[in-house]
Formats: structure tokens, sequence, C-alpha cells
């Protein structure tokens, strides 16, 4: 393998952090317009907390960009966290993170494809 499985596994824990990270937000977002159509709450209380919720979610897909800018999609990230044809692209061959992640990418519709 060509690339150190700690830089592998904390590339995927960072990863899984911004997509637990985006669910939370998420949560929040529903529960604020839950409370909305329930009257609980206004629709410029609702507003803001979509819109902050939107800013936090930016500044944090920026600053994972900057540690891992291969992964600079929702596709980048899922592939990082797709295991399976990661760590076998990594253990069979040469290739670093950053380029079995494109190749990841490059082969993913062709197998869904196959699979069909």
């Amino acid at each position: 393998m060509s690339e150190d499985p700690c830089i592998v596994q904390a590339a995927q824990i960072r990863a899984m952090l911004f997509v637990l990270g985006i669910d939370k937000l998420m949560g929040e977002v529903r529960a604020v317009w839950v409370a909305l159509k329930q009257s609980e709450t206004t629709l410029l209380a609702a507003a803001g907390v979509t819109n902050y919720c939107v800013c936090v979610i930016e500044s944090l897909a920026a600053e994972l960009i900057l540690a891992l800018p291969y992964v600079a999609t929702l596709d980048g990230i899922g592939i990082l966290l797709w295991t399976d044809t990661l760590r076998l692209l990594l253990e069979r061959t040469e290739l670093g993170l950053s380029e079995a992640l494109v190749m990841c990418f490059k082969v993913r519709p062709c197998k869904l494809v196959l699979l069909l």
C-alpha cells in the first residue's frame, strides 16, 4: 500500500465527522420548520436558523476542502467513506489516496451499470 493507512483512516474520520455535522444541522433545520408549521415559532426565526445552519455547513465544507482538497464534492466524500473499493485500490496498487479517489469516482458509474 503506497498510502499510510493512518492517513486514510484520518481522512475517513474527518469526512464522517463532516457528514455527521451536516446531519445534526439538518435536524435543527427540520425541527424549526416543524415548529413553524405548528405555530410555535415565527417565519423570521425559522429563516434565521436555516441561514445560520447553511453558513456553518459552508464553513465546515471549506475546512474539509482545505484539509482534503481531493474531496471537494459529496461524491468525493461518499467514495472516501465507500471503503471496500478504495481500500482494495490502495492495497493492490501504488496509487496515493487522492489518485485512488479519482479512480473510484471514474469507475463507480460503470460498476453501477454492471450491477443492473
